[in-house]
């Protein structure tokens, strides 16, 4: 590592929206602003040459964004604590919606925060963890960037995911599944890289070579596993006089 890892916890001041209220009218009445990540972004920058050669950085995000459970809506009175009863569909549907609005305050957060790292500059970048979205939700798209493929100048700041870059032995999408839920796999956990690692860009300075989805433990129903496959990527660098 080059220094310290950093907690972010704070989305940019400038990216607020007031939460829908709780949808129970006899609860007390509190416009809330989502203002801080559900779990800290840390970002921690590695050395990729070794101790005795120059620094090769690597910028390196690791993320665990708000999951899709409806985010229920509480406040604490002299009684104790009530809230939304999520047994009424309606205001299950108004905290599944009050849910995706976090998730998307969270994803317009976390992309300000890249475009510090990945703009104007040649600094290779990663992305990863659990974005409780697969890859073409909206969500996913705010992290990436959303550019048309004609506009080169934009490739200064989108992000690619690893399982769309070109390399051998590809695996099928619904073969690498990370999440199920109801019995329905799906892809929720992501690596993103930035322009360094895409193999069409003239920076590119790494080439895909393996991408591993271990998911076989989410079968097996077990308490003691987790919900959620790990998805791992590995690269070589790519040396510029043809030698690997």
């Amino acid at each position: 590592m080059i220094g310290e890892v950093e907690s972010i916890e704070a989305i940019p001041a400038f990216i607020s929206l007031a939460l829908p209220g709780p949808g129970d009218p006899t609860l007390p009445v509190e416009i809330r602003e989502h203002r801080q990540f559900s779990r800290p972004v840390l970002k921690v920058r590695v050395n990729l040459n070794r101790a005795d050669e120059a620094a090769y950085p690597l910028v390196v995000h690791v993320v665990h964004l708000k999951s899709k459970r409806p985010d229920r809506y509480e406040v604490e009175t002299a009684e104790g604590t009530v809230g939304e009863d999520l047994d009424d569909p309606q205001l299950n549907a108004l905290a599944s919606f009050r849910s995706l609005v976090i998730r998307g305050v969270e994803a317009t957060g976390l992309r300000s925060i890249i475009l510090d790292s990945v703009r104007h500059t040649d600094t290779p970048l990663l992305v990863l963890g659990d974005f409780n979205d697969n890859a073409d939700a909206v969500t996913t798209e705010i992290i990436k960037g959303r550019a048309a493929p004609q506009n080169k100048g934009a490739r200064d700041h989108l992000l690619y995911d690893t399982a769309d870059l070109e390399f051998r032995h590809k695996l099928r999408r619904d073969v690498g599944y990370t999440h199920i839920h109801q019995g329905d796999p799906d892809t929720l956990d992501h690596i993103l890289a930035s322009e360094q690692f895409n193999p069409q860009s003239l920076r590119a300075g790494f080439r895909l070579s393996r991408l591993d989805y271990f998911n076989d433990h989410l079968c097996e129903r077990n308490s003691w596993g987790s919900d959620h496959g790990a998805v791992r990527a590995q690269f070589s660098l790519i040396d510029r006089s043809n030698s690997n």
